[in-house]
């Protein structure tokens, strides 16, 4: 059966406008894309002397200045010794786990970020961009019904050894020794404990 000229462009119109609609509806209720947040505005809430200081204490550890390391005569050393023909600080193996959010593809990082600023606080506890739409509204209502951790990732073992593993020029397989007397490259309950920043205030441990 043939359609009217006038039905099938009726329905043709119904149907362009029916998935016009749908697509707008699914781009304005989507969750927004996460981001990481630049260190430097994580400070602004994260560095109170009474909730333990934590941005200064992460700043004075050394992920604030793992970009920086790169820089070094022990990283030039461990770049002559496996052939790498560009410095440290311009080849993306070695950047990918000096600074945060850095995409060996694109070779570049987060425009937000500062290289300089090394392992930011996005590299533990993941992209900020909710957690901080979080704390403003908490900041604007205190008694919002709000989860400020909710957005928050709180880092674990398998997340360290993306970086802290064998395939790091450093690695040391002794560094840490166990209950046990054995000896390991990497344990995360120690290395916690050296980069720990925590909120006296809260339960959480990071």
């Amino acid at each position: 059966m043939r359609w009217p000229k006038c039905v099938a462009w009726t329905l043709c119109a119904i149907i362009a406008s029916t998935q016009l609609w749908n697509a707008a509806w699914t781009q304005e209720n989507q969750e927004p894309a996460l981001e990481y947040v630049d260190s430097k505005l994580c400070k602004f809430c994260h560095n109170k002397p009474h909730e333990g200081e934590q941005y200064t204490v992460w700043k004075s550890k050394g992920h604030s200045r793992a970009f920086e390391t790169l820089f070094s005569k022990r990283a030039q050393k461990f770049a002559d010794e496996r052939g790498i023909q560009t410095p440290p600080s311009k080849t993306p193996e070695c950047v990918k786990c000096h600074v945060t959010g850095y995409d060996v593809t694109t070779r570049s990082h987060p425009e937000q970020l500062t290289m300089e600023d090394g392992v930011q606080c996005g590299s533990c506890h993941g992209r900020g961009s909710a957690h901080m739409a979080d704390g403003k509204i908490l900041r604007m209502n205190k008694d919002a019904d709000i989860d400020v951790l909710a957005n928050l990732l709180r880092p674990d073992n398998n997340l360290c050894i993306t970086c802290h593993n064998p395939e790091s020029p450093p690695w040391n397989p002794e560094k840490f020794t166990l209950e046990s007397g054995e000896k390991t490259g990497f344990d995360f309950e120690q290395a916690l404990k050296i980069i720990l920043h925590k909120n006296p205030n809260k339960a959480r441990d990071d």
